[in-house]
């Protein structure tokens, strides 16, 4: 076991991979490709709270399994009334990541409670490997948002 494992985190890694030792099923899950989260969150609730918390941020940058992405936030297409040719709502945004390594551009998947786009004038910040988005107007009835979304 990792010397640098939480006691809240040594209950979580036996049920990694349960073929595994401790070590190596950390280690394959250090690999992933930031990509394969929202998959990998889906596999256990174990997978989930790991994938999620600083111990395996810190875990991956000390192993080097970490680097520096580009955030931008992009106008998502508009969409279009079927019976005429306008817009039918505000324009939307999601978040657009570029990867410098790789030098390839991925879409993250939009943010629980705002599945047709970000909140319009909201803000974004960047946190020991996360991304912060807070406030802003809800797209859709303008009213101001006070929620806090960490990513």
């Amino acid at each position: 076991m990792p010397k640098d494992v939480s006691p809240s985190d040594q209950k979580m890694l036996p049920d990694l991979i349960p073929v595994l030792p401790h070590n190596l099923a950390l280690e394959c899950l250090s690999r992933l490709h930031f990509s394969l989260y929202p998959l990998a969150f889906r596999v256990s609730p174990q997978w989930r709270h790991l994938l999620h918390s600083h111990f395996f941020y810190h875990h991956r940058k000390k192993s080097g399994h970490t680097r520096y992405l580009a955030c931008l936030i992009q106008a998502l297409p508009p969409q279009f009334s079927p019976l005429a040719l306008k817009h039918t709502s505000s324009p939307s945004y999601g978040i657009t990541v570029f990867d410098p390594l790789t030098l390839t551009w991925e879409r993250l998947p939009s943010v629980p409670d705002f599945t047709l786009g970000l909140p319009l004038f909201y803000q974004t910040a960047g946190c020991r490997g996360s991304l912060v988005l807070m406030g802003g107007w809800d797209p859709v009835s303008y009213e101001p948002l006070t929620s806090v979304y960490i990513s």
